[in-house]
Parts: C-alpha cells; sequence; structure tokens
C-alpha cells in the first residue's frame, strides 16, 4: 500500500471532488469569472474523473458489490431506457446525457481503483470539507449585509449568493460525521491518523462542520445530524485500541454537562439567542404546513413543503382519475416531484419503484452492517446513508446526478474489503 500512496491519495481525491465537491467548484468558478456554463462544469468533471485514472490492464478491474450493483444497475438501466424512448421535456437532453455519462464513467472507474484507497479517503474528506467549511465561513465574515439568525450562504460577488446552503449545510454534515469517526476510532494503518497535525485538523474542521450546520440551519440537514450521532453513539462498533479510551456515551454526557456549567457563568446561550428562534420559527412553520396540508395563509406556510404537499395532492388525483399511468409511468420528467420515491412511481411506474425501494432496503441492509466494521470508511457509508435515506423522501429527483454519485460509491465499496495490499490482488475482467 505504501507504494501506491501517491496513486491512492489522487483516486480518493477524485472520488471526492466528484461526489462532494461542487461547493467548492461554485466558488471557484465565480472567483476566476469562468461563468456559470456546462463548459466549464465538464472541465471540472474532466479533471476529476482524471484523477480517477489508475495504471491498471485495461480489462482488469476490482468487483463491487455485487447485489446491489445487479439492483442498482438494473434501476439506472430502466432510467435510461426512459430517458431515450419516454422522455417528456427533450430540451434537457444534452445535460441529462452529459449527466448519465458521468456517472457510467465514475462507477467504471470505480471498479478499476483499488480497495485499499478506503484508508485514505477518511483524511482527504477531512481535508476538502474542512476547505469548504472555511469558504462559508469566509463568506459569511466578508459579508457586511450579514447577520446573525440569518441563513448563511457563500457570497460570490458584491450581491451574488449561491440561494441555497443547502449544499454547504451537507458539507457540514459529513465533517461532522468523518471527523466524528476519525477522532474516536483507531483503524490499523488508516492514512495520516498516527499524525498530530491530522489530529488537530480534525478537531477544527468538527468544530467547523458544527458551525456551518448552525449557520446554514436547513432542517433536513439538523434531522440527519441527529440521527446520524445516535447511530454513532449507539450502533456504530468500538474498535480495540481505541484513539479515546473513553466511552462514547459518557463523552458526549461531559460535553453536554461542560457546556451547561460554562453556559451558567458566561451566558454562552444567549450568543445563540437568534439562532434558535430562527430553528423554532421553521419548526412552527413545517408544523403548520403539514397539519393543514396547505389550507393556511400564504405568509404562514413553508414554500418548500407547500410543494411537497401540492405533489401529494397531485399523487392522490393521479391515483383516483389516471391509475393506469402508474403501471409504465407518465415518461423521464414528466413532473418535479421534490419526493424522490414518489416521483419515481409517477414518472417510471410500477416496476421501476419495486427496483428503486428493493435497491434502497439493501442499502439500509448494508448500512447496518456496516456499523460492525472496523473500516472507518464503512462506518462513514453507513452513517452517510441515513441523510441519503431521508433525503429520498424529502427533496431532490430520483435521477439526480448527485444522488447517483453517491450510489455509485455504495455500490463499489459497500461490504467491500479493504485489506488488498498490491495491484490487482482480487480482480475481475470487465472488458472496458
Amino acid at each position: 500500500m505504501e507504494d501506491n500512496k501517491y496513486i491512492l491519495s489522487k483516486n480518493a481525491i477524485g472520488i471526492l471532488l466528484l461526489a462532494f465537491g461542487p461547493p467548492l467548484f461554485y466558488f471557484f468558478r465565480s472567483q476566476l469569472h469562468l461563468g456559470g456554463g456546462s463548459f466549464t462544469s465538464g472541465l471540472f468533471y474532466i479533471l476529476s474523473l482524471f484523477l480517477i485514472i489508475t495504471p491498471l490492464h485495461p480489462k482488469i478491474g476490482y468487483r463491487p458489490n455485487l447485489i446491489l450493483s445487479q439492483t442498482g444497475g438494473l434501476f439506472f438501466l430502466l432510467l435510461i431506457l426512459y430517458f431515450l424512448i419516454f422522455n417528456k421535456d427533450p430540451s434537457y437532453r444534452v445535460l441529462d446525457s452529459i449527466n448519465i455519462s458521468v456517472i457510467f464513467l465514475f462507477f467504471l472507474l470505480l471498479t478499476r481503483v483499488d480497495n485499499c484507497v478506503q484508508k485514505f479517503l477518511p483524511f482527504w474528506t477531512i481535508v476538502l470539507t474542512f476547505i469548504i467549511n472555511l469558504i462559508l465561513i469566509y463568506s459569511v465574515v466578508s459579508n457586511p449585509n450579514y447577520a446573525i439568525g440569518l441563513r448563511a450562504t457563500v457570497q460570490f460577488g458584491d450581491q451574488e449568493f449561491t440561494g441555497n446552503p443547502g449544499i454547504y449545510a451537507r458539507n457540514g454534515l459529513i465533517g461532522v460525521t468523518i471527523s466524528l469517526l476519525f477522532l474516536f476510532k483507531q483503524e490499523d494503518k488508516l492514512y495520516q491518523q498516527e499524525s498530530i497535525y491530522a489530529f488537530i485538523l480534525t478537531l477544527v474542521n468538527l468544530l467547523l462542520s458544527i458551525s456551518t450546520i448552525i449557520l446554514t440551519q436547513t432542517r433536513m440537514v439538523l434531522l440527519s445530524m441527529i440521527v446520524i450521532l445516535f447511530a454513532f453513539v449507539f450502533l456504530v462498533k468500538k474498535n480495540n485500541g481505541n484513539r479515546f479510551p473513553f466511552n462514547k456515551k459518557y463523552v458526549f454526557l461531559g460535553l453536554i454537562s461542560s457546556m451547561y456549567f460554562i453556559n451558567l457563568k458566561y451566558q454562552v446561550i444567549k450568543l445563540l439567542e437568534y439562532y434558535i428562534n430562527s430553528y423554532w420559527t421553521m419548526f412552527e412553520r413545517a408544523i403548520m404546513t403539514g397539519l393543514t396540508l396547505g389550507k393556511t395563509s400564504k405568509t404562514e406556510i413553508d414554500a418548500s413543503a407547500m410543494g411537497r404537499v401540492d405533489n401529494i395532492n397531485f399523487f392522490y388525483e393521479m391515483m383516483k382519475f389516471e391509475k393506469y399511468n402508474f403501471i409504465i409511468g407518465s415518461g423521464w420528467r414528466y413532473r418535479y416531484i421534490d419526493i424522490p420515491v414518489l416521483e419515481v412511481f409517477i414518472n417510471f411506474g410500477i416496476i421501476a419503484v419495486i427496483l428503486f425501494l428493493v435497491f434502497l432496503i439493501l442499502l439500509i441492509y448494508f448500512s447496518l452492517k456496516s456499523f460492525k466494521s472496523t473500516s472507518i470508511f464503512q462506518n462513514f457509508m453507513g452513517l452517510f446513508n441515513i441523510s441519503v435515506m431521508l433525503g429520498m423522501l424529502s427533496a431532490g429527483r430520483p435521477t439526480d446526478l448527485a444522488y447517483w454519485l453517491i450510489f455509485a460509491i455504495f455500490i463499489r465499496f459497500f461490504g467491500i474489503n479493504e485489506k488488498s495490499e498490491e495491484y490487482p490482488k482480487k480482480n475481475v475482467d470487465i472488458n472496458l
């Protein structure tokens, strides 16, 4: 593995840039005035894919998780079939073609990356999330219009913002998850874990990631973090020789107690008053929207939640008057539902939704298994999948590039032993 340190680090960086790097790309694209067209996005994809290329024989690759690759692959092929012959919005054909090609190439290149890259991915994930967290903090500090309590996002220019802090909130969630694992679990031969500088970087990144989640105020990320912390404390298996010889439950209880006494002396909570009020307001809006199913006035409802309520009502209407459309679905990009599982049923039909649900159930199964693994990256995939599963019920499309890049990583590495030390110890012909 030591001889391949450069190659594995390069592969890890390429994988992470594609899966988690868009916030970094958006920022530098604006700073360098590259424009917002697909050409610059294409350059970003090409650079990331280039970093994943390995010096293997063209016909050699590593075996992915077979059951996930079969179910996920069948569903993905069905999506491509709908894209080709049942496309309701051809105006996006070029963009969709690029996204499908990126997903396909990404997965093929992943099958040629050594399993040992799993020992390098945690450290480089910390580095990437740290940089993106700094971008958000820098933008908040340098923005004269920002006030405590507002939702933070990255400022691209004098009056230009991303408009959606969700991608930076997700980065904070990734940072919290991987930092906790890196700090509290000891893994044999994990890249950079014995370095004191990596330890300090991880600790700082954990604090910055928590700050990012507070600043961005994204409800689904907050919910995901609560569930992930619960799974980390109660479900993730301890390794022998843990970095800290303390029970995680006692550590968190100690942290909470320390924070309470510090607050008694210094009144720290008052500094967070605006944020607490903001979170409570968001909670009230979400509850009001859900309970009234859209019967409240426009000033009382949450716009994004209201859109999902309208789409659920649309689904019920289809069930009443167009139920036969659910057999084969209504077509690629027929309607944006913002609830991926429901959109699969409406757009792609009963066979697709069964395949998709089986795929998601298998992902949950392998997530639960990963909690018992001694591998930090296996633990990370299992914990981060909690956020992905919640997203399947709340945001995005089932065809989104962001989801499928994560799915490709899950298919390639879930349950795969990372102990192969040399190229190519366990391989399979893939006939590229």
